[in-house]
Formats: structure tokens, C-alpha cells, sequence
């Protein structure tokens, strides 16, 4: 299922992508089943909404590049890579806010 990602800052929508996320869900429940070692990244429902604060953004770029370092599927890395781009635009402007938007 696709999941819309967005990126938000006092400027409006300044970047995003789409992306499947079951490869993502499947990818994190194998390496974390209770889900203590990316709690952040668990927070992400492909059918649900999850809001990322500037402040949060710092840990889930950690986590995202922990969950890249794992060597999981091309998918799975290629969003992880998009997701930390984002994130790093995000510490980088002002009042900033990372949106996973799920169907």
C-alpha cells in the first residue's frame, strides 16, 4: 500500500515523495518484532497518519539510517535514503514537520 510523505515548514509544502510502505513494515518487523528498536519508524501506518516534529526529526533520521545500515531490500533502502533527505531538509528549515500520510 502507497504511503504519501511530506515535508512541511513555515513556507508550505516543500518536498515529499510516495512510496510503498508494506516492504518497509515487513523489512522493520523482522529486525525489531517488539518494535523498541525504531519506535518511531513503528509509529508509520500505511493506513493511518503519523506526524514527525523538528524536534523528532534528528532521531528518526538515526533510525532511518540504522534501518539503511541493516542491508535490507533495494525498496526498502531506497526510501529509507529519500526519508533521510527529507528530514535533513527539515532540520535545515524553519518550523518544520515530516507527514507520513497512509490510504
Amino acid at each position: 500500500m502507497a504511503i504519501t510523505i511530506e515535508l512541511w515548514t513555515r513556507n508550505g509544502l516543500v518536498g515529499g515523495a510516495e512510496h510503498w510502505w508494506d516492504d518497509v513494515e515487513v523489512t522493520l518487523r523482522a529486525l525489531d518484532p517488539a518494535q523498541e528498536a525504531f519506535p518511531l519508524l513503528s509509529r508509520v501506518d500505511r493506513y493511518g497518519d503519523a506526524t514527525f516534529t523538528e524536534a523528532e526529526l534528528r532521531p528518526l533520521r538515526e533510525e532511518l539510517w540504522r534501518l539503511a545500515a541493516t542491508t535490507p531490500p533495494r525498496a526498502v533502502a531506497a526510501i529509507a535514503d529519500k526519508v533521510i533527505e527529507l528530514c535533513d531538509a527539515g532540520l535545515a528549515a524553519t518550523a518544520s514537520e515530516l507527514r507520513f500520510v497512509g490510504d
